[in-house]
């Protein structure tokens, strides 16, 4: 029995504004969608895919609100492009960069941008 991939799929705040920072500043595109407006969507670029839901405005049952929490991720979604100067140069024209294009203490060559959710994602390669 083996696991052929990982596809997270995380909580969004605004799932338009999502959708148009991962597709207008990143390059994805939207694979598919679900609801009208979506309540969720598959975002892919190359081999990557990420999944995001959310949840329109609406009345809560008692107890409910803790189903929903906000958007957090303790760690950094990590992306391995081909060229990380390249990928920098472009996101870097089009949204604010949180961390600066470097080399780090464990040799990768890295950058990393926030998303609308506030999730950090991570680009780099080997130095």
């Amino acid at each position: 029995m083996s696991l052929d991939r990982l596809v997270p799929m995380l909580v969004a705040r605004n799932l338009q504004a999502t959708m148009a920072f991962y597709t207008d500043v990143l390059g994805f595109g939207v694979r598919d969608t679900l609801g009208d407006p979506p309540e969720f969507c598959t975002l892919e670029r190359d081999t990557v895919q990420l999944m995001f839901t959310w949840d329109p405005p609406h009345d809560h049952a008692p107890g409910e609100e803790h189903e929903h929490p906000e958007p957090r991720l303790t760690g950094v979604l990590y992306f391995y492009p081909d060229d990380v100067t390249a990928l920098h140069d472009v996101v870097a024209a089009r949204t604010n960069i949180c961390e600066p294009l470097g080399i780090r203490a464990h040799g990768m060559r890295e950058f990393a941008v926030l998303d609308p959710n506030g999730y950090r994602l991570r680009f780099g390669e080997g130095a």
